[in-house]
């Protein structure tokens, strides 16, 4: 008797146990992944926006073009995808694509741009860096590629084209960019650096490209963890722009590096009428450090004091600058450094790295103050793990 009953009771048991899963089976929903609008329009002038996802799970998204930068890379549920635009300076209307993936889903949206009206945009100089010589205000440059239009001397055989500002990286999607504007500085703010900050940094320690474990949220203070020992790392995996694709830098690892030691050294006095291509600066209210590009003309109605020693004489607006970026000129404003969490000098002087390391625990770096030393130098050096500003080139 106690055997049937003890059959029964599992045998209901079971039971129940099926009908609740057939229910939990049931009551699964199906993956949901789609955007609430597929179609975008936006002017020349670009601008920023934002296109809603409605879904279930989590999902990536992509875009497939330089001019049109993810703000944000991924998300969970429903939420926004926000997209910032770049000026188009062409007549021609361009299209770019944002693609939302999820599971086995897939959804896209179309992001169309208006092409520049006739006589809306002043003719802007070539990459050889004549300036233009009209004194209508001259618009921003579109500067989707990540370039800058001056050419620059590194060495006797040898020009490069300078990214259109600073290296800057985001923890939390594990995403790099550069930051918009030249005199764009992230500063203070560089304190927060961790695995998981969801803000963006733009000081490193040397060789901190992500590779081998060199993640660029490192702190260590110890200079012998940074970079590949006594070896070289240029044109390795262990320079940010070799390893990384950067958004609004074409994306695709490879195409952007650091300069060597040498390569900063012959900028500065190496090549020919270096003296006169160079001093400090202030931009938009950020001080700096000016370099102009060969064959530089200066633009009409502007001055330019050559190698200056102290930010506040040669001083340009935005518009004054638009010009000068126009026409060549490269700014590097002074980010200052970071010693582990601690921020120093923002404002105060600029330190950009190199590929060249100094024995085991120090590397070199273009150094530039205002302050009482007012000093600029191609060849400091220090411990790898000092977080120092990056700005990369192309050949």
């Amino acid at each position: 008797m106690k055997k049937g009953i003890a059959f029964l009771f599992a045998a209901v048991v079971m039971a129940v146990a099926f009908i609740a899963c057939s229910h939990r089976g049931e009551e699964e929903t199906e993956p949901i992944l789609k955007l609430n609008e597929t179609e975008l329009t936006v002017d020349s002038e670009g601008g920023t926006l934002s296109v809603g996802v409605t879904s279930n799970m989590p999902w990536n998204v992509v875009s497939d073009a330089d001019w049109c930068v993810l703000e944000n890379y991924s998300g969970s549920g429903n939420g926004s995808v926000t997209v910032k635009v770049s000026p188009n300076a062409s007549s021609s209307e361009r299209k770019a694509k944002l693609t939302v993936s999820g599971g086995s889903l897939k959804a896209e949206a179309e992001v169309r741009q208006l092409g520049s009206e006739p006589g809306n945009n002043e003719e802007l100089p070539n990459e050889s860096g004549n300036g233009n010589e009209s004194d209508t205000e001259i618009k921003p440059l579109d500067k989707s590629s990540g370039k800058l239009p001056g050419r620059f001397s590194v060495s006797p055989t040898k020009q490069v084209i300078f990214s259109k500002g600073n290296l800057q990286y985001k923890a939390c999607f594990d995403t790099w960019q550069f930051a918009e504007n030249q005199y764009d500085v992230i500063g203070k703010a560089n304190k927060n650096i961790s695995a998981t900050y969801d803000g963006w940094i733009d000081l490193f320690g040397w060789g901190t490209s992500g590779y081998n474990g060199k993640f660029p949220y490192m702190v260590s203070g110890t200079g012998s963890d940074f970079g590949d020992g006594d070896q070289v790392i240029d044109g390795t995996n262990y320079d940010w722009g070799v390893f990384n694709g950067i958004n609004g830098g074409g994306y695709m690892p490879g195409l952007w590096r650091t300069l060597s030691q040498d390569e900063w050294a012959y900028l500065y006095e190496g090549r020919d009428n270096a003296k006169n291509l160079r001093g400090m600066a202030t931009v938009n209210g950020v001080t700096g450090y000016i370099f102009l590009p060969d064959g530089w003309k200066l633009p009409s109605g502007l001055a330019f004091t050559a190698d200056l020693d102290v930010f506040n004489e040669n001083s340009y607006d935005v518009s004054q600058w638009h010009k000068m970026e126009a026409a060549g000129a490269l700014f590097l404003p002074s980010a200052g450094m970071r010693d582990g969490t601690t921020i120093h000098y923002v404002g105060i002087s600029g330190r950009y790295h190199s590929t060249t390391h100094f024995g085991l625990s120090q590397s070199y770096y273009f150094y530039f103050t205002s302050s009482s030393y007012k000093n600029v130098t191609p060849m400091g050096a220090d411990l790898r793990c000092s977080g120092n500003s990056v700005r990369l080139v192309q050949d």
